[in-house]
């Protein structure tokens, strides 16, 4: 073979074979990226932005993305040399966000709510953020009070190495099937947060909140949750820790237990099914006197189980309110007017026995007007319809505790189709949430794990608990034999739109495990078989 020939072909051979390996380069070097950008996204679901353990990845990708842009111009005769310098612009813009000190840092540990950094809700959580709007209205209705910040949380959870072992844990938590393991991972880091302690910069901040508020009194406390995006858009109701009638010597001890309530399955489900990341829901823990009651309960600013209500309602229990918010214990409901001067229009005790007309000893018909115009007060204040946890104490004092927007069911919501002309199995109760499903039956049991519910499943329950929780996205419908209208149940029934009707009764043992029903919760209906296709 002549010389120029063959130099020609070795010239082409060599041509082609950078080429190739230019290409096979570009190629792994976007495998890497996407690798990189994949486990940042994982990291993003638990640490800022501005985290110093995000920079390192992001440099790497960055010099790979460089050397990327290096093999597309030599592939393509240098056509696309501008890129060096859009790269160059958006490395600069994105390190930017290491080069200034984490506003975080600069954040107290402790704010009393009647400080304008209460309303900050990134710093004291949702809770507490509308406590502190109450307390604008209300100053002398509303208990003075503190709140360990998101700040005091970031600090327990690092001071105490937990941050990257909760993270090692929870990293893969979207695509876990086995409810074991996810159910075991979740107990250790709560054993972890047990077992901490509080940094002595945290305990000394809260120590002194305190006793600015105790003025040397011997105070009980009511130590609570203010995650935040809790009581906001998504409720959280019921889903978190608080501790009651806590002596100063525990208050450590029950901060510790509501920092650990963020890791609960139900919780760490909820934020999954709602779309909530880790990072986007730190906790601040909310401390304020604990009232004496003589009565406490609920009262909505309308009537969420109907559309369009000119009424309030209100649960109300003698002694403290905490177990029927849980929905562990029945409550008295009463419906109120709106106006003025609100009047009770109807009672209906817990006990369905009690003799009509039913007027409690505990609440007078004159502390439930004021409780109604209070409520309507304060949700002109806050602009919006309200969800507000009330106590009288034994002087007859009102005391408002917690304020959190309604979910309401919206008029369309409550229409039904016109079935089949059939009788019905069961019929009655209280409709927490209207609309139509079907389903086989499916009852749990009180020592059942939720985790055990199948999907598409009527749930047939006793006293729907907060444990339920996780089972609402994946249930075509709720049914119960008792459970409280206004409780934490019924709220996160309106908000993942599950058809649910309460206080059943006994009615509900006439339906068969595995059996096919058909639920209209709008009208309190449960027929035999499917009566709605393509529902």
């Amino acid at each position: 073979m002549p010389f120029s020939r063959l130099a020609r072909t070795q010239g082409q051979e060599y041509a082609f074979r950078l080429r190739y390996e230019t290409f096979r380069a570009l190629l792994e070097k976007n495998i890497g990226c996407l690798t990189i950008l994949s486990d940042l996204e994982a990291d993003l679901n638990h640490l800022r932005p501005s985290d110093t353990r995000v920079k390192r990845p992001l440099r790497r990708m960055f010099d790979e993305a460089l050397l990327m842009a290096q093999e597309l111009n030599l592939l393509s005769g240098n056509r696309f040399r501008d890129i060096y310098g859009q790269m160059d612009l958006i490395r600069e813009d994105t390190l930017e966000i290491f080069r200034n000190p984490s506003a975080y840092e600069a954040e107290p540990l402790a704010v009393p709510l009647s400080d304008d950094k209460a309303l900050k809700v990134s710093l004291v959580g949702g809770k507490a953020w509308g406590v502190a709007r109450l307390s604008r209205l209300f100053p002398e209705l509303t208990p003075r009070g503190f709140v360990l910040t998101t700040s005091a949380y970031r600090k327990i959870i690092s001071e105490n190495n937990l941050e990257d072992r909760i993270r090692l844990l929870l990293h893969d938590v979207e695509t876990i099937t086995d409810q074991e393991k996810l159910a075991e991972r979740i107990k250790t880091i709560r054993r972890w947060i047990l077992s901490a302690t509080l940094p002595a910069s945290v305990s000394e901040a809260m120590i002194k909140a305190a006793s600015g508020i105790a003025q040397g009194e011997k105070l009980l406390w009511a130590v609570r949750s203010s995650a935040v995006n809790e009581d906001g858009r998504y409720s959280f109701a019921g889903q978190f820790d608080s501790e009651l009638c806590i002596e100063p010597d525990n208050l450590a001890a029950a901060c510790l237990q509501v920092v650990a309530g963020r890791f609960t399955e139900r919780a760490v489900l909820y934020r999954l099914h709602v779309g909530l990341k880790e990072v986007d829901t730190p906790m601040a823990i909310l401390f304020m006197p604990m009232v004496d009651p003589g009565a406490a309960g609920v009262i909505y600013t309308t009537d969420p189980r109907e559309a369009d209500s000119d009424k309030m309602l209100v649960n109300a229990v003698e002694g403290l309110g905490d177990k029927v918010i849980k929905g562990k214990a029945k409550a008295d409901t009463f419906l109120l007017s709106r106006g003025a001067s609100p009047q009770v229009l109807s009672a209906v005790p817990a006990d369905e026995l009690v003799k009509q007309p039913y007027r409690p000893e505990y609440l007078s018909e004159q502390t439930l007007s004021a409780l109604g115009k209070l409520a309507q007060e304060a949700a002109a204040g806050f602009g919006h319809d309200l969800d507000i946890e009330w106590a009288v104490d034994r002087q007859g004092g009102i005391h408002l505790l917690q304020a959190r927007r309604i979910t309401q069911v919206k008029n369309e919501e409550v229409k039904v189709a016109k079935g089949r002309k059939a009788w019905p199995v069961i019929e009655g109760g209280v409709t927490i949430f209207p609309g139509r499903a079907e389903g086989e039956v499916f009852f749990l049991s009180d020592r059942a794990d939720p985790a055990t519910i199948p999907k598409g499943v009527v749930l047939v329950t006793r006293d729907p608990g907060p444990e339920i929780s996780a089972a609402l996205p994946r249930i075509a419908a709720l049914l119960a034999e008792g459970g409280n209208p206004i409780g934490h149940v019924a709220t996160l029934t309106r908000e993942f739109s599950v058809p649910a009707v309460f206080r059943m009764g006994e009615a509900v043992k006439r339906l068969t495990l595995g059996k096919t029903v058909s639920v209209n919760a709008a009208k309190r209906t449960v027929f035999e078989g499917s009566r709605w296709t393509g529902i």
